[in-house]
């Protein structure tokens, strides 16, 4: 079927007809590729196409290995990665660090839906009972 007009089912459908021509390419070179994001419309649509690197021997992801590398930056423990906090009365878990985030530099999950937001250092830190550093 070919396409005419790029709407958003058609973005969604050629999104997913992506990543499942792309498995094999993949598997390959042992990274995960996922569409997401990306423009729809008449004016230069567009597909975002992430790229993770699959486990690297540590058993760790990416994310993990980065939050354990940047933790002490920030006075966290390493150990933080995957602990749960909770704010304002919901449950989150800290999947990831942003490093070059000038405010919210921690990434945390909601834990009945699964999505990720930022949020603060101190916010983590006071949710842990620990004292922010400086």
């Amino acid at each position: 079927m070919k396409i005419t007009s790029f709407t958003r089912a058609e973005h969604t459908r050629l999104s997913r007809a992506i990543e499942a021509a792309l498995g094999k390419v993949a598997d390959d070179f042992g990274v995960d590729l996922s569409c997401g994001g990306g423009l729809y419309g008449d004016h230069n649509p567009h597909i975002k196409i992430a790229v993770s690197v699959r486990d690297n021997g540590s058993g760790m992801t990416s994310a993990e290995a980065s939050f354990r590398r940047y933790a002490a930056m920030y006075g966290m423990q390493p150990d933080w990665f995957g602990k749960a906090v909770v704010i304002d009365r919901t449950a989150y878990e800290i999947v990831g660090i942003k490093p070059n985030a000038p405010k919210y530099t921690v990434q945390i999950k909601r834990c009945h839906d699964g999505r990720i937001f930022g949020c603060t250092v101190s916010t983590v830190t006071r949710q842990l009972g620990i004292k922010a550093a400086a």
